[in-house]
């Protein structure tokens, strides 16, 4: 979801070139090795089950707090869900893959370690596909390009860069709006899905730990034979 460039650096100067600002890489690193040193601390106190679940609850209220991202948002309410998310981000990431980490023997720490991170990296991959595809084809979706020539209404919906050049070149501001209103209502829909996703893998975890695990551990110790004291025989 932190992907794509928070649209505000274009806001106010639509000629502004391409790039994430200096200062939003900084917050969204930041926030990534704070969830990690708190990921690594927490797991330590109550386990990385529960770090899991409070990891996910952040990135649920970060991806919340940036429903109220609009057009005319400062950099410091960008800065502040941008760390919280980030935070969440890098608790669950730790949590994670130490908590898969330490299930294997030391004979195959080596090739589960591999495989996590190839597991991590394919998830990844396709995180990134399906957020990216839905905020193009919800800004795609949004964008007016009503009386424009085919060939321009074309590079409007291709990206939100390249309406913004097609607004600037034509002079037209109430297409530089429609742009931007269309770039947030993808960053918009791509929150919604941040928060159903985190929500119902914190809802499937918790489920786990407070259902699952329970009645195995049950089951567990009545297959175990009790343990009766030896009495003496007479005689």
């Amino acid at each position: 979801m932190t992907a794509r460039r928070p649209p505000q650096a274009q806001a106010h100067d639509p000629g502004r070139p391409a790039g994430i600002p200096r200062r939003i890489v900084v917050v969204r690193l930041g926030g990534l090795v704070l969830g990690v040193v708190l990921g690594v601390r927490t797991a330590e106190r109550v386990g990385a089950k529960a770090t899991i679940s409070g990891g996910l609850g952040l990135l649920a209220a970060g991806a919340a707090m940036s429903l109220g991202v609009q057009l005319g948002t400062g950099y410091g309410a960008t800065a502040a869900w941008l760390t919280v998310f980030g935070a969440g981000f890098g608790a669950v990431l730790i949590a994670s893959q130490n908590l898969a980490l330490n299930a294997l023997d030391p004979e195959r720490a080596g090739a589960g370690g591999g495989l996590t991170q190839v597991m991590r990296q394919t998830g990844s991959v396709i995180g990134i596909a399906v957020f990216v595809s839905l905020l193009n084809g919800v800004y795609r979706h949004s964008v007016d390009v009503q009386g424009l020539p085919p060939d321009a209404a074309a590079a409007v919906r291709d990206s939100f860069q390249a309406g913004l050049g097609v607004a600037r070149q034509a002079g037209n501001p109430e297409l530089a709006t429609s742009v931007q209103d269309a770039f947030v209502a993808g960053m918009h829909a791509q929150a919604w899905l941040s928060v159903a996703v985190s929500v119902a893998v914190s809802a499937v975890a918790l489920g786990v730990v407070l259902v699952v695990m329970p009645r195995r551990l049950g089951r567990a110790e009545s297959a175990v034979p009790p343990v009766h004291d030896a009495v003496p025989s007479g005689g």
